[in-house]
């Protein structure tokens, strides 16, 4: 009996120490009535047990068990007031609570709908202008895509136009050089032709013709005007000293007849060396670069000793390479054109010519043209090569600009050194070398 009304006082105590405010499904009030229906039935039990063993006791047992439904019934009241105070009201006031907490839960809700709306709606307005400065930047891009081909089409239109133009100047300058050397061989020979008239009108035939005329008087008495005639025996000594002057004459007259064929045979190299290189080709072809140094030497600067200039030959023996000739010759004209000029500017003697052909590396050849002449400023190293630029009195500046752009269309570069004003200067021409038996 002990064990079950402590089992009942534990249930009961559980029940009103437990969270749990549901009536249903509750474990703790279920184990409270299970114990209570148990303790209910050992009551019974214990009666009927008292009734038959101890008769003298059944007042006592009577008493009991009027009392016993008493204690029942105090007790199912007092289970029902603890079961409203602490389920039914607490259950209560959580429906409340939640009916509550439902009206806060659907106003949040049609909050959140509001706000996901005008978000979206935001959102939409958002792609919209990014479509429509999406659309904006493709029709950019494809106005400054135009715009770039037609910038680019001018480029090339103009890198053209500048590469013939190049080669015209590069013509030009060879046409220049040819004209130059053919007149001063001209003026060689006009001298020579002058020498030649004025040693023709000085010979002495008059003395001549009167000993003809003489003769032909005394035709009919030869032995006589030979034997007794003064005039007549001194006739043979005086042919033999007009023999003597004749024949000096002759080889006079033959030396300045060589001299006019020597000059004539100058002109018709350089011609030949012009017609040459007049043919206009952007081909590459088998060249001797040494070949076309010594062809540019004797183009521009034919006559170094009466000009008082030295020229210092650094021709490093290569085989033949593939290269366009004409431009090569066109940019080394230019640059001797320029130390002529920076020679002559400079006076004085002991002007030094230098012309350097080598091999830095096995896929590169490098020319130099170097002069001890007026020098370049280091401020005007780069703008020489602008067009348009020119230190030169008379110049149109094109000469180096052009001869850039022929060494760019080359692969390859120009560059200018100097140490200063009066002290001299050094281009490099470099390019790839590309050997004619492979």
């Amino acid at each position: 009996m002990e064990p079950l009304w402590a089992e009942v006082r534990t249930s009961a105590v559980r029940v009103l120490r437990s969270d749990n405010q549901s009536l249903r499904n509750n474990p703790d009030i279920e184990r409270f009535q299970t114990a209570s229906q148990r303790l209910a039935e050992a009551l019974v039990t214990l009666d009927a047990d008292i009734r038959q063993r101890a008769g003298p006791d059944l007042r006592w047992l009577g008493q009991a068990q009027r009392a016993l439904p008493v204690g029942t019934v105090a007790l199912m009241l007092l289970l029902g007031a603890f079961v409203y105070r602490r389920i039914l009201l607490p259950f209560d006031a959580s429906m409340k609570d939640l009916a509550r907490s439902e009206g806060a839960l659907r106003v949040a809700r049609d909050e959140l709908e509001r706000r996901v709306e005008e978000r979206t709606a935001e959102l939409s307005a958002a792609n919209a202008e990014l479509e429509r400065q999406e659309q904006a930047l493709r029709r950019s891009n494809e106005e400054l895509e135009r715009r770039v081909e037609e910038r680019t089409a001018e480029l090339r239109e103009a890198q053209q136009r500048s590469l013939e133009l190049a080669r015209q100047a590069g013509m030009t300058e060879i046409a220049s050089n040819v004209l130059h050397n053919v007149g001063n061989m001209l003026n060689n020979l006009n001298t020579a032709s002058a020498m030649l008239a004025e040693r023709l009108r000085a010979l002495r035939v008059d003395p001549l013709l009167k000993a003809a005329e003489m003769l032909e008087a005394q035709k009919a008495d030869l032995a006589g005007f030979f034997s007794n005639d003064e005039r007549g025996r001194r006739l043979p000594e005086y042919f033999g000293k007009l023999g003597q002057n004749l024949a000096a004459e002759r080889t006079e007259l033959l030396s300045l007849v060589g001299a006019l064929e020597g000059h004539v045979a100058h002109i018709r190299a350089v011609v030949d060396f012009q017609q040459s290189y007049a043919t206009v080709t952007n081909l590459d072809e088998s060249v001797d670069l040494a070949a076309v140094l010594e062809d540019a030497l004797r183009m521009a600067v034919p006559s170094s000793g009466r000009s008082g200039v030295i020229i210092d030959r650094g021709l490093s023996p290569l085989p033949r390479a593939l290269c366009d000739k004409h431009k090569v010759l066109q940019i080394v004209l230019n640059l001797l054109g320029n130390a002529k000029w920076a020679l002559g500017e400079r006076g004085g003697e002991d002007k030094r010519l230098g012309v350097r052909l080598a091999r830095p590396a096995e896929d590169r050849v490098r020319i130099q043209i170097i002069d001890n002449g007026v020098g370049i400023d280091a401020a005007l190293l780069t703008r020489i090569f602008q067009h348009g630029f020119t230190t030169r009195r008379g110049g149109h500046g094109f000469g180096l600009h052009a001869s850039a752009l022929v060494a760019r269309a080359m692969g390859g570069t120009l560059v200018a050194e100097s140490e200063g004003p009066g002290r001299g200067a050094t281009f490099t021409l470099e390019f790839p070398f590309r050997p004619a038996e492979a």
